[in-house]
């Protein structure tokens, strides 16, 4: 145990060359009496280095102090990913911060020692993933929206690594990655929503584009729900599963969110194409007989058998777009279109983001900023005609 006191010097710099500089800090002395210190070099200005000095003995006061060990970061991440997000996370998510953390972080930063990681270390790497991409030199040069996803991993690691006792401070909070710009996206007007729809009227998944673009779910959300999870005397889904492609297999779980899983109501014809989907299923069942797997989702092949979310929205698509003769989307932007098309109809952006599932409506707020100006209008105009006086002389 160690014994701070009778502290000779709690702490000074010293210069060591050309704006380099050493702390040295007194943290006590062992039983055996011997005097022990902390050491660290700090590259930069005398007063980068009094402010580090500062922070040190701030931390030996309040107890924040932990002594340095020789474990990098990178060796940390590998320890974290195996001992924290590969048993804790849904496979989506173990296999995004994986291949963060070993594709990007670990080459460029996974030398430096854990308990010296800085936040300039941080904001460096920031700075040259969006100028020429990674520290290391490989790769192009990264998206503010994708260098945010990196400081997301990085930030929840270093959150572990003080639960663990291996650090004092997480230094991702003081780090500030760069502004997302806004998505472009691309949608349909309700009069392309509606020749579609009829173009693809026959086809045998024409009522999975018609949920997608009446309820707005996210693509895992569709091909994760099962008619257990549907209510059509009410008029409710309940979206309570998922099933998303990793690393090129299927996977299946919870939503991404507890704000993911929630309750949508759905008007009288999705209704009416829902209910005349499950008969057309059931007639399926019967000619197909025990060759027939009722998995219990609503969305799947004619034997039942799940359906692979890519084969059907990357090329299956594309082909009914152009049997449809309109304008060609991502099938990520019917959810898009859902949205825009409430909001355009003066729906309020709180119920909006309840049926997209957003966890704020801050999400939903910035993603369709550009909407809502026309939305504004819309609703001057509307206040106008409500209080419009009778006489014309007013």
């Amino acid at each position: 145990m160690l014994n701070r006191r009778n502290n000779p010097c709690r702490g000074n710099i010293e210069k060591r060359g050309e704006n380099v500089w050493r702390i040295r800090i007194f943290l006590g002395t062992d039983a055996d009496g011997k005097q022990l210190y902390h050491r660290e070099t700090v590259r930069g200005t005398k007063k980068a280095a009094q402010t580090r000095l500062t922070e040190l003995l701030r931390e030996l006061d309040t107890g924040g102090y932990v002594e340095p060990t020789k474990l990098t970061l990178g060796e940390f991440l590998e320890r974290w990913l195996r001992d924290y997000v590969e048993p804790k996370l849904k496979p989506t998510t173990v296999s995004r911060y994986t291949s963060i953390a070993k594709q990007h972080l670990i080459p460029a930063l996974g030398h430096i020692p854990l308990a010296k990681l800085r936040p300039a270390d941080l904001q460096r790497y920031y700075a040259e993933a969006e100028r020429s991409g990674r520290l290391d030199g490989r790769g192009r040069s990264l998206s503010p929206a994708t260098i945010r996803k990196h400081h997301v991993v990085i930030h929840r690691a270093l959150e572990i690594a003080v639960k663990w006792g291996l650090v004092a401070r997480n230094v991702a909070d003081a780090v500030e990655p760069p502004e997302i710009r806004r998505e472009k996206f691309d949608v349909w007007t309700a009069e392309e929503v509606n020749t579609f729809l009829t173009a693809i009227a026959d086809h045998r998944m024409m009522p999975l584009y018609a949920t997608a673009i009446m309820t707005g779910m996210r693509r895992g959300e569709l091909f994760g729900l099962r008619w257990s999870d549907v209510d059509l005397d009410e008029g409710w889904i309940y979206v309570r599963n998922t099933r998303v492609i990793v690393d090129g297999k299927v996977s299946e779980g919870d939503p991404k969110t507890e704000a993911a899983e929630r309750r949508i109501a759905i008007a009288d014809r999705l209704v009416s194409i829902l209910r005349k989907h499950r008969a057309a299923m059931a007639k399926e069942k019967l000619l197909m007989g025990e060759r027939y797997h009722d998995s219990g989702f609503v969305f799947c092949h004619y034997d039942g058998r799940p359906a692979n979310p890519s084969n059907v929205t990357k090329r299956q698509f594309p082909e009914l777009i152009k049997k449809a003769g309109v304008k060609r989307i991502r099938f990520h932007d019917l959810r898009h279109t859902h949205a825009t098309l409430l909001l355009q109809a003066g729906v309020h952006p709180k119920v909006v983001s309840e049926r997209l599932g957003h966890s704020s409506i801050r999400i939903t707020m910035d993603t369709y900023s550009h909407v809502l100006p026309s939305v504004q209008r819309e609703a001057a105009d509307a206040f106008e005609r409500l209080i419009a006086p009778k006489s014309k002389a007013l």
